[in-house]
């Protein structure tokens, strides 16, 4: 007599519980910080202005996979809205740096702890000592690139 095996779930690839997680951040990410009138692509760009001041708008806009007239724009509203400035760049006048002002540092503290409220829930179900781990693992597997 033959028996049938049956056949156990296949596990789900580490790709797709992380597309799913991240996706999950992202999106209670967006709807939090619109709470502050920031929105998350603009939220990593102050993040990078604050890490790494001065650079050429284009920089920053290769650095976030952004082409370069949206971004443009994006900078236009934080220019307008009086969170960054846009300075020539002393070796070439045609290109742009960008600095975060103090009230673009201000936006930013108060990003960070609307993220740190998301980050709080989704890592609820960890006991504390997990979540570091988790977060220490992640840092290994991938590197921050500032925001």
């Amino acid at each position: 007599m033959k028996t049938s095996k049956i056949a156990q779930p296949m596990p789900l690839p580490i790709g797709s519980l992380l597309h799913h997680l991240a996706r999950r951040i992202e999106t209670e990410t967006s709807e939090a910080l619109c709470d502050i009138n920031l929105p998350l692509r603009e939220f990593s760009l102050l993040i990078r202005l604050s890490v790494h001041p001065g650079l050429c708008q284009r920089d920053y806009a290769e650095q976030l996979a952004v082409d370069v007239s949206t971004f443009g724009r994006m900078v236009d509203r934080l220019v307008h809205q009086g969170l960054l400035e846009r300075r020539n760049m002393p070796v070439d006048r045609r290109s742009k740096s960008l600095r975060l002002l103090p009230a673009g540092q201000d936006r930013l503290a108060a990003g960070y702890v609307h993220v740190a409220a998301v980050e709080k829930r989704v890592l609820a179900p960890l006991p504390p000592d997990q979540q570091q781990t988790f977060r220490t693992m992640l840092g290994l597997l991938s590197p921050p690139q500032d925001g």
